[in-house]
C-alpha cells in the first residue's frame, strides 16, 4: 500500500461560486469577514471508526450532543466563509477542535475521530524527565512547570500524549483544525505534515499544568520509513491555535536520524510541516445518469512535487455530490474517486494549479456497485420528519442520509458487492426511531425504502424546566471516572438546548453538584434561557439508581442557577434523568 502524507482537503461547498448578494460582509479590519448561512451536521467516531454517543459539541453559540450513531446536527446559522470552529469533547478522550469551511446556503458535513486520553507516564516537576510513547517522546525541563496563575509546581506531572502518524489512515480525522496555516510572514496557506504530537500535562488531582515562561520542553517525532527520504533536514514547527482554528508557525525542528527534534515553549498540538500557498479545488461526483453520489471518497495526491513529497488527502461528497477544498498551489494533482471498497473508479491528473478550479461533474461508472435509494421518514401521525435522517448500513459501511423538508431521501449509495442493505429512520426532534428494515438488492440499480415510521421511543432522556421553559434533552451520555460522575445531553439543533452536570459522588443519595449548566429555547417568544453554577450550593441532585456500565443512572434535580445577562440573576431549574452509563 502506498504511504502518503496529508495536506488540506475538506468536504465543503462551492466556495468560489456563491453569490455575494446572499452573504453578510463585516468590515473594519484589513480583510472583510464574509458570513454565509449553512447547516452543520456529521458524525463523530471513536478510535475504531464507530459512531460515539454522548459527545458534546459547540459551534458558535449552539450546543448539542451526538446520538447513538455518533450523528449530530446544528440549525442553520451564519458562519465565516473561510472557516469556523467546531469544539468536540467527550469523557476519556482528548478534546478536539475542527475548522469547518461552510457550504453557503446548504448543508455542511463534517466527520471527526476522537483519540483516547490515556496516561503516558509521570515525572517529578522538580527533576524533569522524559516520557516515551509509540512514535514520539517528550522531555520536560527540571523546575520548569507551573500551575494555575503561573504558580511554580514541584509535584508529580502526569503526561498524556498522542502521536499522529503522517502516513496513518485516520490522521486527518483525528487531528485538530484542517491544516490551514499562517506562517511567520502572516501568509495563509496549507500544510503537508510529517507528524504531529498532542500533549496535556496534569497534576494527580487533574489540575492542568503548563511549561513555565522562559522554559522549554523537547519533543522528538519519528519519521516513518515511507517518507524518510523526502523529509527535509530542517522543517518548520507549528502549534494549533484553538481560537483561530489554524496552525501557527513557531520555531523549527531538525532531522536527526529518523526523527524530528525540536523545542517548544508550551503544550497543545505541535506539527512538523511543509507550507504551501492555497487554491480552491471543487467539483461534483455523479453517476452515468447524472445523479449525485453521496458519501463517496475523493482523493487528491501531489505528483512531481518539489521537494519530492508524496502528499495526499481525501474528502467525502455531501448530499448533492459536491466536494471542494484548499489544495497546494503550483502543484500537479492526481484526482481519484474511490468506492466504498476503496476501488478507484475515476482518475484524472490536473494542474499545476495557480488559480481556483471547478472540475464540474466527475462521471463515474459504478455499474452494479451502487444503488439509488429513495424513501420517506414520517412520525406516528404520518407527518414528514424534516429534522431527521435515515441510516443505511451496507457491506459493513454506514451512510447517513439527512431528510429533506418533506421527509424524503434520494441518493446514490456505493454498495460494492453487497446483497442486502439495512435502513433505520431517526426523528431527531422527537427522540423516536423506526424499526430497522432489511432490503435485498442483488441485481438492482435502485431500491425504494417506502415509508419508515419513527414511532419507538428512545430509552434515555433528560427532562428539565428552566425558568418555566420545559425541555427534553436528547441523546444523553453518562460516565464515571474515579469518584466523578458526568451527565450531559442536548436536544435538536433548532432548539439549541443543552444540559451538562458533574458530581463528585457516585452512590445513591442527595448532593450538591460540582458544576451544572442548562440551556433552553422558548420558541414562542424566541428567547434563550441559560443558567450555570460552580460549587452549586443552591442546587440539589438526588441519585436514586447508579447502574453499572450499560445500565441506567436515574435521578432528579431541583434548585436555582445563576442566569446570564437579559435573564433574571437567579433562575429556577427542576428535572429528572434516566441515562445509560457509557463508562
Amino acid at each position: 500500500m502506498k504511504k502518503t502524507l496529508f495536506f488540506l482537503f475538506l468536504v465543503v461547498g462551492l466556495i468560489g461560486t456563491s453569490c455575494r448578494k446572499n452573504d453578510d460582509i463585516i468590515t473594519g479590519g484589513p480583510d472583510p469577514v464574509i458570513y454565509v448561512q449553512t447547516q452543520l451536521m456529521g458524525v463523530i467516531n471513536d478510535e475504531n471508526g464507530i459512531g460515539l454517543e454522548g459527545v458534546g459539541l459547540r459551534w458558535g453559540q449552539q450546543l448539542t450532543t451526538t446520538d447513538e450513531n455518533g450523528f449530530y446536527t446544528f440549525s442553520s446559522a451564519a458562519a465565516d466563509r473561510e472557516g469556523t470552529i467546531l469544539q468536540i469533547t467527550a469523557n476519556g478522550y482528548f478534546d478536539l477542535t475542527k475548522t469547518v469551511v461552510p457550504i453557503p446556503n446548504g448543508r455542511t458535513w463534517t466527520e471527526a475521530m476522537l483519540t483516547p486520553k490515556v496516561l503516558s507516564g509521570s515525572v517529578q516537576a522538580s527533576a524533569g524527565g522524559t516520557v516515551t510513547i509509540s512514535g514520539a517522546s517528550v522531555t520536560l525541563p527540571a523546575g520548569g512547570i507551573v500551575g494555575s496563575g503561573n504558580v511554580p509546581y514541584t509535584g508529580a506531572v502526569q503526561v498524556y500524549a498522542t502521536w499522529l502518524d503522517p502516513t496513518g489512515a485516520h490522521t486527518l480525522a483525528r487531528m485538530p483544525g484542517n491544516l490551514t496555516a499562517i506562517n511567520t510572514n502572516n501568509e495563509s496557506g496549507s500544510l503537508a505534515t510529517y507528524g504531529m504530537i498532542g500533549v496535556e500535562l496534569e497534576s494527580p488531582s487533574g489540575a492542568p499544568l503548563q511549561i513555565a515562561a522562559g522554559a522549554e520542553a523537547r519533543i522528538e517525532l519519528t519519521i516513518p520509513d515511507a517518507v524518510l527520504s523526502s523529509a527535509p533536514a530542517t522543517i518548520p514547527l507549528w502549534h494549533f491555535d484553538v481560537v483561530k482554528g489554524k496552525w501557527l508557525e513557531d520555531g523549527f525542528a531538525e532531522k536527526v536520524g529518523n526523527q524530528y527534534v525540536g523545542t517548544v515553549s508550551h503544550f497543545s498540538f505541535w506539527n512538523c510541516d511543509v507550507f504551501f500557498e492555497n487554491v480552491t479545488l471543487s467539483g461534483r461526483v455523479v453517476n452515468l445518469n447524472g445523479a449525485p453520489i453521496i458519501g463517496i471518497r475523493v482523493r487528491a495526491t501531489m505528483v512531481n512535487s518539489n521537494p519530492s513529497i508524496s502528499a495526499s488527502a481525501s474528502a467525502w461528497t455531501n448530499d448533492k455530490g459536491e466536494f471542494s477544498g484548499k489544495v497546494p498551489a503550483g502543484e500537479t494533482l492526481l484526482i481519484e474517486v474511490l468506492d466504498q471498497c476503496d476501488n478507484v473508479v475515476f482518475s484524472q491528473e490536473i494542474g499545476p494549479l495557480n488559480v481556483d478550479l471547478d472540475m464540474g461533474d466527475l462521471v463515474v461508472d459504478l455499474s452494479d456497485k451502487a444503488i439509488a435509494v429513495t424513501g420517506t421518514l414520517v412520525d406516528c401521525d404520518d407527518n414528514p420528519v424534516s429534522d431527521g435522517y435515515i441510516k443505511i448500513q451496507v457491506e459493513g459501511k454506514t451512510v447517513l442520509l439527512p431528510t429533506a423538508a418533506d421527509g424524503t431521501v434520494d441518493a446514490v449509495v456505493s454498495t460494492c458487492d453487497a446483497d442486502e442493505l439495512t435502513a433505520t429512520g431517526y426523528d431527531v426532534a422527537n427522540l423516536k426511531v423506526s424499526p430497522s428494515q432489511t432490503y435485498t438488492i442483488t441485481g438492482l440499480n435502485e431500491v425504494a425504502l417506502g415509508t419508515l415510521a419513527a414511532c419507538d421511543v428512545l430509552e434515555e432522556y433528560i427532562h428539565y424546566t428552566l425558568d418555566g421553559v420545559s425541555t427534553l434533552a436528547t441523546d444523553p451520555g453518562a460516565g464515571i471516572q474515579g469518584n466523578f460522575l458526568t451527565i450531559n445531553g442536548g436536544n435538536n439543533s433548532q432548539d439549541s438546548t443543552y444540559y451538562y452536570m458533574t458530581l463528585d459522588q457516585i452512590l445513591p443519595g442527595t448532593y450538591n453538584p460540582t458544576t451544572l449548566s442548562a440551556l433552553s429555547f422558548d420558541s414562542g417568544s424566541g428567547i434563550y434561557y441559560f443558567g450555570s453554577c460552580q460549587g452549586c450550593m443552591d442546587m440539589q441532585v438526588t441519585l436514586t439508581t447508579v447502574g453499572n456500565i450499560g445500565e441506567p443512572i436515574i435521578g432528579t434535580f431541583t434548585g436555582t442557577l445563576n442566569g446570564n445577562p437579559g435573564n433574571p440573576m437567579v433562575v429556577p431549574l427542576t428535572g429528572s434523568f434516566k441515562v445509560i452509563r457509557d463508562n
